[in-house]
């Protein structure tokens, strides 16, 4: 059985020519919808951004949603929402969002200390969360 990939290049094509940046990718896929993607990665801007896509990945925007601003982050979907983990200066900030496309700025709804290297795993049970690691 054949498998088709698919490889796209989300990081802007204004950003594309630096060489500095835009590391450690991250992809989320909406398990509720497939078509709504987010990817992170060290970039060139001052804010946390998350690139977004709402058809499966071929079109991307820089949407700067997250509050806080390393850029050391990655995200997750459950079923009814994204969630975003950011180093904040050896802090593991946690943020939600339920309407992600909206592009309005993600709530933080928890925050661990000294952590490093974030990396998050979200588990929904009857479509409420019931952890984040």
């Amino acid at each position: 059985m054949a498998v088709k990939v698919k490889l796209v290049n989300m990081i802007p094509q204004s950003q594309s020519n630096e060489s500095n940046n835009d590391s450690e990718a991250n992809v989320a896929v909406n398990i509720a919808d497939p078509r709504i993607l987010g990817g992170t990665a060290f970039t060139a801007t001052v804010n946390a951004v998350i690139f977004l896509s709402s058809d499966g990945g071929d079109t991307w925007i820089e949407a700067p949603i997250v509050p806080a601003g390393t850029g050391d982050y990655n995200a997750k979907f459950t079923r009814n929402a994204l969630y975003c983990g950011d180093l904040v200066f050896a802090t593991l900030a946690v943020f939600q969002s339920f309407d992600t496309l909206s592009l309005l700025p993600m709530v933080q709804i928890d925050a661990e200390p000294n952590i490093d290297q974030p990396w998050m795993a979200v588990e929904t049970v009857q479509h409420t969360p019931t952890g984040i690691w």
